[in-house]
């Protein structure tokens, strides 16, 4: 039952789209049901050319297998990746480049008629930075400890 509310909220579809992460929404058999904006636009393709289509063409074509497996694991143990996880993936452009994601996963429904819910970060940028980072502390000529108060 929903509230009543003072305001009228946007459809949830509205605020899935909206959403400043990637969702991907998959049935029990792997094919892609829904996909926002924001997924549209980190892998290249638009929702006609990925709805209906097997989850794992976004997935590194050596890599497929194994996320099949994974995926299949997720689904029989039913338990939810929180972002933030460590979950971190390789994920495959239309153009073919390659790029770093984190997922988080969480199940929709149950029974016969389930499907998994992704949210999808791509981690690209934060992992040059950490890169870089981790390159200026070994290049320091003297060491460097730090504290917190």
């Amino acid at each position: 039952m929903q509230p009543n509310l003072p305001i009228e909220l946007p459809s949830l579809f509205d605020i899935v789209d909206a959403a400043p992460v990637g969702v991907v929404i998959v049935t029990s058999n792997g094919k892609i049901a829904f996909v926002n904006t924001v997924l549209e636009k980190m892998f290249g393709y638009s929702s006609v050319q990925m709805v209906g289509h097997s989850l794992e063409m976004l997935v590194p074509a050596d890599l497929r297998q194994k996320h099949e497996q994974l995926r299949a694991q997720f689904l029989q143990k039913q338990v939810s990746r929180l972002m933030g996880s460590g979950l971190e993936l390789k994920a495959q452009h239309a153009d073919g480049h390659l790029f770093p994601v984190e997922i988080g996963v969480g199940l929709l429904g149950g029974g016969e008629n389930h499907h998994a819910i992704a949210f999808v970060i791509d981690i690209s940028v934060r992992q040059r930075l950490e890169q870089r980072f981790r390159s200026v502390m070994e290049s320091m000529p003297f060491g460097l400890l730090m504290t917190a108060r």
